[in-house]
Protein backbone atom coordinates (compact mmCIF):
# COMPACT_ATOMS: atom_id res chain seq x y z
CA UNK A 1 0.00 0.00 0.00
CA UNK A 2 2.98 1.83 -0.27
CA UNK A 3 3.00 3.74 -3.41
CA UNK A 4 -0.62 4.20 -2.48
CA UNK A 5 -0.07 6.76 0.66
CA UNK A 6 2.86 8.55 -1.58
CA UNK A 7 0.40 9.49 -4.03
CA UNK A 8 -1.84 10.59 -1.57
CA UNK A 9 0.36 12.85 -0.31
CA UNK A 10 1.90 11.57 3.27
CA UNK A 11 4.57 12.60 4.69
CA UNK A 12 6.53 8.87 5.86
CA UNK A 13 8.13 8.92 8.85
CA UNK A 14 10.31 5.95 10.53
CA UNK A 15 8.62 3.28 12.40
CA UNK A 16 11.40 1.01 13.61
CA UNK A 17 12.71 -0.24 10.43
CA UNK A 18 9.22 0.76 8.47
CA UNK A 19 8.52 3.98 6.61
CA UNK A 20 4.73 5.27 7.99
CA UNK A 21 2.20 7.93 6.82
CA UNK A 22 2.52 10.54 9.97
CA UNK A 23 -0.18 12.57 8.45
CA UNK A 24 -1.34 13.19 4.59
CA UNK A 25 -0.79 16.80 3.70
CA UNK A 26 -3.87 18.87 2.44
CA UNK A 27 -3.40 21.69 0.26
CA UNK A 28 -3.46 25.08 2.20
CA UNK A 29 -3.82 23.17 5.58
CA UNK A 30 -1.18 23.49 8.17
CA UNK A 31 0.50 19.67 9.73
CA UNK A 32 -0.96 20.30 12.95
CA UNK A 33 -4.41 21.17 11.23
CA UNK A 34 -4.87 17.90 8.76
CA UNK A 35 -3.60 15.69 12.02
CA UNK A 36 -6.34 17.08 13.86
CA UNK A 37 -8.74 17.20 11.58
CA UNK A 38 -7.83 13.39 10.48
CA UNK A 39 -9.25 12.70 14.15
CA UNK A 40 -11.64 14.31 14.32
CA UNK A 41 -12.60 12.01 11.07
CA UNK A 42 -12.05 9.54 13.31
CA UNK A 43 -14.34 10.52 16.27
CA UNK A 44 -16.85 11.83 14.19
CA UNK A 45 -17.47 9.56 10.81
CA UNK A 46 -14.89 7.35 9.73
CA UNK A 47 -11.37 6.87 9.14
CA UNK A 48 -8.70 4.05 7.49
CA UNK A 49 -5.08 3.77 8.81
CA UNK A 50 -2.49 0.86 7.01
CA UNK A 51 -1.29 -0.99 10.10
CA UNK A 52 0.42 -4.10 7.80
CA UNK A 53 3.63 -3.18 9.93
CA UNK A 54 2.34 -4.82 12.98
CA UNK A 55 4.16 -8.10 14.29
CA UNK A 56 2.07 -11.05 13.28
CA UNK A 57 2.52 -14.23 14.59
CA UNK A 58 1.01 -17.41 14.69
CA UNK A 59 1.37 -19.31 17.66
CA UNK A 60 0.16 -23.36 17.24
CA UNK A 61 0.63 -26.81 19.53
CA UNK A 62 -0.36 -28.50 22.27
CA UNK A 63 1.78 -26.37 24.78
CA UNK A 64 0.26 -22.91 22.66
CA UNK A 65 -2.27 -21.91 25.87
CA UNK A 66 1.00 -22.84 28.79
CA UNK A 67 3.79 -21.37 26.21
CA UNK A 68 1.47 -18.09 26.26
CA UNK A 69 0.93 -18.02 30.03
CA UNK A 70 4.26 -17.95 30.72
CA UNK A 71 5.26 -15.25 27.80
CA UNK A 72 2.40 -12.66 29.16
CA UNK A 73 1.23 -11.08 32.49
CA UNK A 74 -2.99 -12.21 31.46
CA UNK A 75 -4.60 -15.88 31.65
CA UNK A 76 -5.57 -17.59 28.12
CA UNK A 77 -6.53 -20.76 29.60
CA UNK A 78 -10.10 -20.11 29.11
CA UNK A 79 -9.87 -17.98 26.30
CA UNK A 80 -13.13 -18.77 23.86
CA UNK A 81 -12.44 -19.93 20.43
CA UNK A 82 -13.22 -17.23 18.15
CA UNK A 83 -12.44 -14.13 21.03
CA UNK A 84 -9.31 -11.81 21.73
CA UNK A 85 -7.70 -10.56 25.16
CA UNK A 86 -4.89 -8.32 25.35
CA UNK A 87 -1.59 -9.61 25.80
CA UNK A 88 1.37 -7.21 28.13
CA UNK A 89 4.73 -9.14 28.05
CA UNK A 90 7.59 -8.31 29.96
CA UNK A 91 11.55 -9.20 30.57
CA UNK A 92 12.93 -10.55 33.48
CA UNK A 93 13.53 -7.14 35.14
CA UNK A 94 9.32 -7.05 35.10
CA UNK A 95 9.63 -3.86 32.35
CA UNK A 96 7.21 -4.09 29.57
CA UNK A 97 8.69 -5.12 26.46
CA UNK A 98 5.48 -5.91 24.41
CA UNK A 99 1.81 -5.82 23.77
CA UNK A 100 -0.87 -6.76 20.89
CA UNK A 101 -3.81 -8.71 21.20
CA UNK A 102 -3.86 -12.63 20.68
CA UNK A 103 -6.95 -14.01 19.06
CA UNK A 104 -8.13 -17.80 19.69
CA UNK A 105 -8.96 -19.08 16.10
CA UNK A 106 -9.36 -23.15 17.11
CA UNK A 107 -8.01 -24.72 20.47
CA UNK A 108 -4.18 -25.08 20.07
CA UNK A 109 -3.88 -22.24 17.51
CA UNK A 110 -3.49 -18.50 18.15
CA UNK A 111 -2.81 -15.02 15.97
CA UNK A 112 -0.44 -12.42 17.93
CA UNK A 113 0.24 -9.00 16.98
CA UNK A 114 2.64 -7.35 18.28
CA UNK A 115 3.81 -3.57 17.99
CA UNK A 116 5.94 -2.52 14.64
CA UNK A 117 8.61 -0.94 15.95
CA UNK A 118 9.44 -4.41 18.26
CA UNK A 119 8.32 -7.37 16.53
CA UNK A 120 11.47 -8.85 15.43
CA UNK A 121 13.49 -8.58 18.87
CA UNK A 122 10.19 -10.17 20.69
CA UNK A 123 9.78 -13.00 17.99
CA UNK A 124 13.54 -13.90 19.11
CA UNK A 125 12.55 -13.22 22.06
CA UNK A 126 10.41 -16.30 22.42
CA UNK A 127 12.02 -18.29 20.48
CA UNK A 128 14.14 -18.21 22.47
CA UNK A 129 12.25 -19.07 26.10
CA UNK A 130 10.43 -22.07 23.69
CA UNK A 131 13.46 -23.31 23.51
CA UNK A 132 14.57 -23.27 26.93
CA UNK A 133 11.56 -24.48 28.41
CA UNK A 134 11.26 -27.18 25.55
CA UNK A 135 7.73 -26.83 24.84
CA UNK A 136 5.48 -28.51 22.22
CA UNK A 137 4.91 -25.02 20.27
CA UNK A 138 4.81 -23.89 17.24
CA UNK A 139 5.73 -20.36 16.30
CA UNK A 140 5.41 -18.57 12.84
CA UNK A 141 6.59 -14.98 11.84
CA UNK A 142 4.05 -14.12 9.54
CA UNK A 143 4.55 -10.40 9.46
CA UNK A 144 5.57 -10.12 6.03
CA UNK A 145 2.95 -12.34 4.49
CA UNK A 146 0.10 -10.38 5.86
CA UNK A 147 -1.15 -6.38 5.33
CA UNK A 148 -3.91 -5.34 7.99
CA UNK A 149 -5.63 -2.18 8.30
CA UNK A 150 -8.09 -0.52 10.84
CA UNK A 151 -11.32 1.08 9.49
CA UNK A 152 -12.66 3.06 12.58
CA UNK A 153 -15.40 5.47 13.68
CA UNK A 154 -19.00 5.28 14.00
CA UNK A 155 -20.02 4.66 10.31
CA UNK A 156 -17.13 1.89 10.42
CA UNK A 157 -19.76 -1.08 10.75
CA UNK A 158 -21.86 0.40 7.59
CA UNK A 159 -19.32 0.29 5.17
CA UNK A 160 -17.72 -2.51 5.58
CA UNK A 161 -20.84 -4.39 5.66
CA UNK A 162 -20.89 -3.32 1.98
CA UNK A 163 -17.79 -5.99 1.40
CA UNK A 164 -18.19 -8.74 3.30
CA UNK A 165 -20.61 -11.66 3.96
CA UNK A 166 -19.70 -11.67 7.73
CA UNK A 167 -22.72 -10.77 10.01
CA UNK A 168 -21.49 -7.37 11.71
CA UNK A 169 -24.23 -6.89 13.36
CA UNK A 170 -22.67 -6.32 17.59
CA UNK A 171 -24.76 -9.41 18.80
CA UNK A 172 -23.49 -11.64 15.92
CA UNK A 173 -19.84 -10.06 16.20
CA UNK A 174 -19.14 -8.89 19.55
CA UNK A 175 -16.43 -6.45 20.40
CA UNK A 176 -13.47 -8.31 21.06
CA UNK A 177 -14.36 -11.53 18.77
CA UNK A 178 -12.36 -12.77 15.48
CA UNK A 179 -13.96 -14.53 12.58
CA UNK A 180 -12.65 -15.27 9.51
CA UNK A 181 -14.49 -14.44 6.15
CA UNK A 182 -13.75 -12.20 2.89
CA UNK A 183 -13.53 -9.03 2.78
CA UNK A 184 -13.53 -7.29 -1.30
CA UNK A 185 -13.35 -11.24 -2.25
CA UNK A 186 -9.71 -11.70 -0.53
CA UNK A 187 -9.41 -13.91 2.46
CA UNK A 188 -9.32 -12.17 5.93
CA UNK A 189 -9.26 -12.68 9.54
CA UNK A 190 -11.24 -9.80 10.92
CA UNK A 191 -11.00 -8.70 14.34
CA UNK A 192 -13.01 -6.21 16.19
CA UNK A 193 -10.69 -4.33 18.27
CA UNK A 194 -9.08 -1.15 17.86
CA UNK A 195 -7.33 1.41 20.18
CA UNK A 196 -8.71 4.80 18.57
CA UNK A 197 -11.61 4.61 21.23
CA UNK A 198 -14.48 4.30 18.05
CA UNK A 199 -16.11 1.25 16.87
CA UNK A 200 -13.57 -0.51 14.50
CA UNK A 201 -12.56 -3.73 12.53
CA UNK A 202 -8.69 -4.59 12.03
CA UNK A 203 -8.61 -6.34 8.67
CA UNK A 204 -5.58 -8.79 8.25
CA UNK A 205 -4.89 -10.19 4.24
CA UNK A 206 -2.40 -12.03 2.65
CA UNK A 207 -0.08 -9.55 1.26
CA UNK A 208 -0.83 -9.84 -2.17
CA UNK A 209 -4.61 -8.58 -1.54
CA UNK A 210 -3.54 -5.34 0.51
CA UNK A 211 -4.34 -2.68 -1.94
CA UNK A 212 -7.11 -4.47 -3.47
CA UNK A 213 -8.83 -4.21 0.11
CA UNK A 214 -7.63 -0.47 0.89
CA UNK A 215 -9.06 0.55 -2.36
CA UNK A 216 -12.05 -1.12 -1.55
CA UNK A 217 -12.92 -0.25 1.39
CA UNK A 218 -11.80 3.66 0.41
CA UNK A 219 -14.05 2.83 -2.65
CA UNK A 220 -16.73 1.82 -0.62
CA UNK A 221 -16.82 4.88 2.06
CA UNK A 222 -16.07 7.59 -0.55
CA UNK A 223 -19.50 8.91 -0.65
CA UNK A 224 -20.10 9.22 3.67
CA UNK A 225 -16.64 11.07 3.47
CA UNK A 226 -14.09 8.11 4.46
CA UNK A 227 -10.40 9.58 4.73
CA UNK A 228 -6.98 7.91 5.60
CA UNK A 229 -5.05 8.85 9.00
CA UNK A 230 -1.76 8.40 10.16
CA UNK A 231 0.55 7.76 12.78
CA UNK A 232 0.32 10.93 14.29
CA UNK A 233 -4.40 10.91 14.51
CA UNK A 234 -3.78 7.29 16.04
CA UNK A 235 -1.52 8.20 18.70
CA UNK A 236 -3.59 11.55 18.79
CA UNK A 237 -6.54 9.37 19.68
CA UNK A 238 -4.79 6.81 21.68
CA UNK A 239 -3.57 8.91 24.40
CA UNK A 240 -7.54 10.69 24.69
CA UNK A 241 -8.41 7.50 25.80
CA UNK A 242 -5.57 6.34 27.87
CA UNK A 243 -4.29 3.52 25.51
CA UNK A 244 -0.68 3.14 25.47
CA UNK A 245 1.90 2.16 22.65
CA UNK A 246 5.10 0.54 24.06
CA UNK A 247 8.25 2.64 23.51
CA UNK A 248 6.25 5.75 22.99
CA UNK A 249 4.68 6.04 26.08
CA UNK A 250 6.76 3.31 27.87
CA UNK A 251 11.12 3.10 27.66
CA UNK A 252 13.81 0.57 29.07
CA UNK A 253 12.95 1.38 32.89
CA UNK A 254 9.11 1.31 32.56
CA UNK A 255 6.86 -1.55 35.00
CA UNK A 256 3.14 -2.22 34.52
CA UNK A 257 2.40 -0.53 37.88
CA UNK A 258 4.04 2.59 36.65
CA UNK A 259 2.43 2.52 32.92
CA UNK A 260 -1.44 2.03 34.73
CA UNK A 261 -1.85 -1.23 32.98
CA UNK A 262 -1.55 -3.25 36.24
CA UNK A 263 -5.27 -4.43 35.18
CA UNK A 264 -3.24 -6.52 32.30
CA UNK A 265 -1.14 -8.66 34.61
CA UNK A 266 -3.08 -11.30 36.85
CA UNK A 267 -0.80 -11.36 39.98
CA UNK A 268 -2.50 -14.85 41.00
CA UNK A 269 -0.48 -16.77 38.41
CA UNK A 270 2.17 -19.20 39.45
CA UNK A 271 4.30 -17.67 37.09
CA UNK A 272 5.46 -16.02 33.93
CA UNK A 273 8.07 -13.77 32.88
CA UNK A 274 8.72 -11.11 35.07
CA UNK A 275 6.85 -12.00 37.86
CA UNK A 276 9.21 -12.39 40.62
CA UNK A 277 10.63 -9.14 39.69
CA UNK A 278 6.96 -7.23 39.70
Amino acid sequence: VHPWHVRANAEMFHAGTWLRPEYYKVAGEARNDSIFNEAANVRHNVGLIDVSTLGKFWINGPDAVDFLERIYTGRFAKQQVGRIRYGLACDESGVIIEDGVIARLVEDRFYVTATSSGAAAFYREIQRWAMIWKMDVTLVNATGQLAAMNIAGPRARDILQQLTELDLSPDAFPYLAVRDGTVAGAPATVMRVGFVGEPGYELHVPASYGLHVWTSLIQSGDSVGIRPFGMEAQRLLRLEKGHLIVGQDTDALTNPYEADVAWAVDRNKSFFVGSRSL
